[in-house]
């Protein structure tokens, strides 16, 4: 997965979150005390994938870094071969561009 579907993943991941919360804090005042526990289980939920979702965020931000930095390493080590992949790619895409 590339590191933009990534963080598009992540923040509507996060808005539904926060949408869910806002909706239970909203319809927590007009729920009975027979429903309390099942707020308080959900609520309990949420905060057990707000947590998940920090942890994936903080792992997706760990291995992009990782990958970075070999890449970096990699060009600086090789730079004439770097030069030519990315002449590759660009011709590569330039040809698929131009036959739409």
């Amino acid at each position: 997965m590339s590191t933009d579907k990534q963080d598009k993943t992540l923040t509507e991941a996060e808005a539904m979150i926060a949408d869910a919360e806002m909706f239970l804090n909203e319809m927590s005042d007009e729920i009975g005390k027979e429903s309390e526990a099942v707020l308080a289980q959900v609520k309990a939920r949420l905060k057990v994938a707000r947590r998940k979702l920090a942890d994936l965020e903080k792992t997706a931000i760990e291995k992009t870094k990782v990958v970075a930095e070999a890449t970096d390493e990699y060009v600086h080590d090789n730079p004439w071969a770097s030069i030519g992949i990315a002449a590759a790619a660009g011709m590569v895409i330039g040809m698929l561009i131009a036959r739409k």
